[in-house]
């Protein structure tokens, strides 16, 4: 497994830094981290407070969206199979399917401008 840095709840951890057996977990609670705020901005665009300027909210979100989904990219590998399914079924999403079929199912369901990040 690669060197990798990633963060969780704040704290910037390098993957050579953690005992084996911890990786899986730190990498899938790191996942799981991304997309948890990646649901909260979508949730924000999807009920807008008022007066808020929706065009530059859009482009700010937008920009979070994508810097979280290329900080969630390379965690995918180490997430489990199961780990997804509980995930989706977190989401209230259907938790069939292979391992890139639940992956592309909740970044659709967190992801507000989805169609445009995944081309």
């Amino acid at each position: 497994m690669a060197d990798f840095e990633f963060t969780v709840q704040g704290f910037r951890l390098n993957n050579s830094m953690l005992p084996p057996e911890y990786r899986t977990q730190i990498r899938v609670a790191a996942f799981m981290e991304k997309i948890e705020q990646m649901a909260a901005i979508t949730v924000d665009l999807d009920n807008p407070a008022p007066g808020t300027m929706l065009g530059q909210s859009y482009l700010t979100a937008e920009q979070q969206l994508r810097d979280l989904r290329g900080e969630a990219k390379p965690l995918e590998a180490g997430v489990t199979v199961v780990a997804l399914k509980q995930m989706s079924k977190n989401c209230g999403l259907s938790s069939t399917g292979k391992k890139a079929e639940l992956i592309e199912r909740i970044y659709n369901h967190v992801d507000y401008f989805h169609t445009d990040h995944s081309a």
